[in-house]
């Protein structure tokens, strides 16, 4: 990403895309609503945790630093993603 702002965009994007595929499943399917409910949490709680992780990078003069940081960064966002989305399918 090229900046901060993008960043946080997109991860807004793919939080949101989350909880909407939760709802509309929820509304057409009838899935189980107290197990919907704790995953549009949980993708919540994944938005504000990355948004705060995007706003401290730890030892920003160091690019090799800066650089591990947002690649553990991608892989852990990509992470808790997936996993949301195969609970979806579960439901």
């Amino acid at each position: 990403m090229a900046n901060k702002r993008d960043l946080k965009k997109g991860i807004g994007y793919w939080t949101d895309d989350l909880i909407t595929t939760i709802y509309y499943k929820n509304a057409v399917e009838g899935t189980n609503n107290e197990k919907a409910a704790e995953l549009i949490v949980r993708a919540a709680r994944i938005k504000s945790e990355f948004i705060a992780r995007a706003n401290h990078i730890d030892k920003k003069s160091d690019r090799k630093a800066v650089k591990a940081f947002f690649r553990q960064f991608d892989d852990d966002f990509v992470a808790e993603v997936q996993a949301v989305t195969e609970e979806i399918n579960k439901l």
